[in-house]
């Protein structure tokens, strides 16, 4: 079927977190593959997946051998993924697997290259804390600067697109850090057909949130690369 999906979950120390996901995920049609990128986690997460990959041959698990990154973990879940639409949510569980109908549905209805899981796209914060809001707002404003579409959240970590979007550039993409949504439009919007839908963002119940200021470095470094570098490499 041409409306299957393969889910590509990056995960960094989410033990309790992932087995609720993978638990809801089972439960939704379209999806026939979940593909689990472990980012060397030392709290048992892979160990988790492992238990789900006994009883359920939808469920996969690669490691990102290496510097944590997720980044290059998104790359290894495209790289595997058997099926040519492929959904990227986090696994913390403030992407609601809720969304996920309306989401695929949009997406193959309008029949999209590329469908954003907005946080902002109706002016909802959802749970994020004031300054974390602020700094995204301020990110979202500035990168709208480099693309030729606007739109209201490039720096999700929650969307659907076609995977021969991300083969076709992979070469020239950032691969380091935290936000290869952004690198995708960059490279691609001008050829396809995107859209964005509102999303639910909650608030976290288990672990820690990866956010802190070595990945705000991560990313003005990613922003420096595309602003002095990008048109060079493209060029070659």
């Amino acid at each position: 079927m041409k409306n299957q999906i393969s889910v590509i979950i990056p995960t960094l120390n989410e033990k309790n977190n992932i087995t609720i996901l993978i638990n809801k995920l089972l439960d939704i049609s379209n999806i026939e593959e979940i593909i689990v990128v472990d980012d060397n986690s030392i709290d048992g997460t892979g160990d988790a997946v492992k238990k789900f990959i006994n009883v359920n041959h939808k469920i996969k698990l690669y490691y990102n051998i290496g510097s944590k990154n997720l980044f290059q973990s998104v790359l290894i879940g495209f790289d595997n993924a058997t099926f040519s639409n492929c959904l990227v949510m986090d696994a913390d569980l403030q992407h609601s697997p809720n969304d996920i109908i309306k989401i695929i549905t949009k997406f193959f209805t309008n029949d999209l290259d590329l469908l954003i899981g907005s946080r902002f796209k109706k002016n909802k914060i959802g749970n994020i804390s004031y300054i974390r809001t602020k700094i995204s707002i301020y990110f979202i404003k500035f990168i709208n600067f480099f693309l030729s579409e606007k739109y209201s959240d490039p720096l999700s970590g929650f969307f659907i697109l076609k995977k021969e979007i991300i083969l076709k550039n992979k070469k020239n993409y950032f691969n380091k850090g935290f936000k290869i949504l952004f690198d995708i439009l960059y490279l691609n919007s001008d050829e396809l057909k995107v859209d964005e839908i509102q999303i639910s963002f909650l608030k976290r119940i288990h672990g820690k949130s990866k956010f802190n200021y070595k990945i705000v470095m991560i990313f003005l470094f990613q922003l420096f690369r595309i602003m002095f570098f990008r048109r060079l490499i493209l060029k070659r």
